[in-house]
C-alpha cells in the first residue's frame, strides 16, 4: 500500500524535491549534545506555536504541498493538496483547488510529542497558500474538534479571514475560540444545516449527517464542475446514537449511485479490527456505574463528547444525583451547548467548579 507522499510523487511525476531539500529523513544523533542541537532545529519554523510564537519542523520526505501549490493555477482542472492531517493525527487541513478556486476544509491544530518540550501545540503549515490568499473562495469546517477547528484563531488572520462555513454547533465552537483572540468582529462564519446546498463560486457545497463523539458533524460533499468530492471529516456509523439521528445513509447511497470521482475518508484505527461500541451500550454501563456506586462517582471524559455527558446527566437525575463539572474546556463547552440546546438538564443540577460557571436562564 502506498503512502500519500508515495501517491502524490507518482501522481506529479514532475514534481521532486528541489535543490537543498532532503528526500530522506535525517538521523538522530547519538552524541548527547548534539541531539540537543538536533532537537532545537526540530523547533524552527511555522509549524509550531512555541511560547506565544509560531515555529516549524522541516518538510517530511516525498512531495510537498508547497510544490503542489506553487505550480500556481491552471486554466482548469482540479487538484488536492493536504496541508495537514493524512498520515498523522490532527492538524488537519485540506485544499482542494478548482480551476485556481481554493476550498479549505478544517484548521485544525496537533498536540505535541513528549519530546517537544515548551511547544504547546503545532498548527498547519499555510506557507503554500501564501500570495493566494485573495483565491481562498471558502473554509468548511467539519466538526468542532480541535484537531479540526483549533488553530482557527492563529490562522484566519494570516488567510485574509475568508468565508467559513459549518453547522450551528460547530461554528459557535469557532466563535468562541475567535473571541479569546478579539477576532469576532473580523470573522465572517456562517451556520449551516444539513442537507443545504451552498453555491460558492463554481462549486456547489452540502453539508451531510454523520455521527461522531461530538454532535453537528458532518461529512461534505463538493459537487465540481470535474465530479463530486467527499470529504467524510470524522465519523462513526452508529445504528443507535444518543441525543441525536443516525448518520445520513440514504443521501451517502444517493450520492454513490450519481458518481463519486473521489472520497477523503477519515481512516483512524481503521487497521484495527472489529468495531466500535455504540453509544447507547455505553451508556447502558454508565448507568450501571452509578446505580452500584454508593459514594462519589468520579468520570473523565472528553470536554467536546458531549452527548455523553448528556449521558451523565440523565443517570445522575434519575439516581437524584448532582453533576460537579471540572475544567475550564469541559465548564466552557457546557455552558456553550446549554445554551445552543445541545445539552438539557434541570436546573441546579449542574454546578461547575474551580470556573466560574452561567447556568442558563
Amino acid at each position: 500500500m502506498k503512502t500519500v507522499g508515495e501517491w502524490l510523487q507518482s501522481a506529479e511525476g514532475s514534481l521532486q524535491p528541489g535543490k537543498g531539500e532532503r528526500s530522506t529523513p535525517p538521523k538522530r544523533p547519538q552524541d548527547p549534545n548534539q541531539a540537543r542541537q538536533h532537537h532545537r532545529r526540530r523547533r524552527n519554523g511555522p509549524f509550531r506555536k512555541f511560547h506565544g510564537q509560531q515555529q516549524s519542523v522541516p518538510p517530511k520526505p516525498g512531495v510537498q504541498p508547497q510544490q503542489i501549490a506553487a505550480q500556481g493555477p491552471r486554466q482548469g482542472g482540479l487538484r488536492i493538496y493536504p496541508l495537514g492531517g493524512f498520515e498523522q493525527v490532527g492538524r488537519n487541513c485540506t485544499c482542494i483547488e478548482v480551476d485556481g478556486d481554493i476550498y479549505m476544509i478544517d484548521l485544525g491544530l496537533e498536540f505535541p510529542d513528549e519530546d517537544m518540550l515548551g511547544i504547546d501545540y503545532l498548527v498547519p503549515d499555510i506557507s503554500a497558500l501564501k500570495g493566494k490568499e485573495h483565491r481562498i473562495k471558502a473554509i468548511l469546517f467539519t466538526h468542532g474538534h480541535l484537531d479540526h477547528i483549533g488553530a482557527i484563531q492563529h490562522l484566519l488572520p494570516s488567510l485574509h479571514f475568508p468565508q467559513c462555513y459549518g453547522t450551528k454547533l460547530t461554528m459557535a465552537m469557532a466563535r468562541k475560540r475567535l473571541d479569546e483572540e478579539g477576532l469576532t468582529s473580523k470573522a465572517k462564519l456562517t451556520s449551516v444545516a444539513y442537507g443545504e446546498k451552498i453555491r460558492i463560486g463554481k462549486v456547489e457545497v452540502e453539508f451531510l449527517r454523520v455521527t461522531h463523539s461530538i454532535p453537528d458533524s458532518a461529512a461534505i460533499a463538493l459537487h465540481t464542475p470535474y465530479g463530486t468530492l467527499v470529504h467524510t471529516g470524522d465519523f462513526k456509523f452508529d445504528l443507535t446514537p444518543m441525543n441525536e439521528p443516525p448518520a445520513d445513509f440514504q443521501r451517502f447511497a444517493e450520492l454513490g449511485k450519481q458518481g463519486v470521482l473521489a472520497i477523503i475518508a477519515d481512516s483512524t484505527n481503521a487497521a484495527k479490527p472489529g468495531t466500535s461500541l455504540s453509544e447507547s451500550q455505553i451508556s447502558d454501563t454508565i448507568y450501571d456505574l452509578i446505580r452500584d456506586a454508593e459514594g462519589r462517582v468520579i468520570i473523565s471524559t472528553f470536554s467536546s463528547l458531549l452527548n455523553r455527558t448528556q449521558q451523565i446527566v440523565d443517570h445522575a437525575k434519575h439516581f437524584n444525583r448532582k453533576v460537579f463539572i471540572s475544567g475550564r474546556s469541559m465548564l466552557t463547552n457546557v455552558e456553550l451547548a446549554q445554551n445552543l440546546g445541545y445539552l438539557k438538564a434541570p436546573r441546579g443540577l449542574i454546578r461547575g467548579t474551580h470556573y466560574h460557571y452561567r447556568e442558563p436562564g
